[in-house]
């Protein structure tokens, strides 16, 4: 059985190009920035979890998870009761930005620490823009707009950088 591929106004060779561009994007990753005959990057993003911190960062960063990061849901109701998060559609402060940019910041910390209580802070976060998803790919709060949703894509990819959760 022979299958073909057409990519519009293409043809058989366009699509094959095209084929073979994506194939390589996703084989390569982030190295495939690298390769010749493309100019080297001095800086690549590196995966989250990919880099141990040690000594006074580590400190810094325990000081962070012990702080406000820590304990920013309990402090502020926009965070804590944020409509990303509890389901509901008040919209304003609880369904704008604030909560995703401190998640953002929470699942990294979470990760780079290894630590299980942020780790379990995290994934409410995670699970519950997951299962905001509605049947035409939107997702987050009903009452929103579309930049807290970017702010939600990065948190999500650095999750599944960490996990592989095929969920995301």
């Amino acid at each position: 059985m022979t299958r073909s591929l057409t990519v519009a106004g293409a043809g058989r060779v366009g699509a094959l190009l095209c084929f073979a561009l994506i194939q390589s994007a996703v084989a390569g990753g982030a190295a495939a920035q690298n390769r010749a005959p493309l100019q080297p990057q001095p800086y690549l993003r590196l995966p989250l979890g990919s880099v141990k911190a040690k000594r006074w960062l580590r400190h810094q960063l325990e000081l962070q998870r012990d702080g406000l990061t820590g304990h920013a849901e309990q402090l502020y109701s926009d965070i804590g009761e944020s409509d990303w998060v509890s389901g509901k559609t008040r919209g304003g402060q609880h369904g704008w930005e604030r909560g995703p940019y401190y998640a953002k910041g929470l699942i990294a910390l979470a990760y780079v620490l290894d630590d299980r209580s942020l780790k379990d802070k995290a994934q409410r976060w995670i699970d519950r823009v997951i299962e905001s998803q509605r049947e035409d790919g939107d997702f987050g709060p009903k009452r929103r707009s579309w930049w807290p949703n970017m702010i939600a894509l990065h948190y999500l990819r650095d999750y599944y950088e960490a996990t592989g959760d095929d969920r995301v």
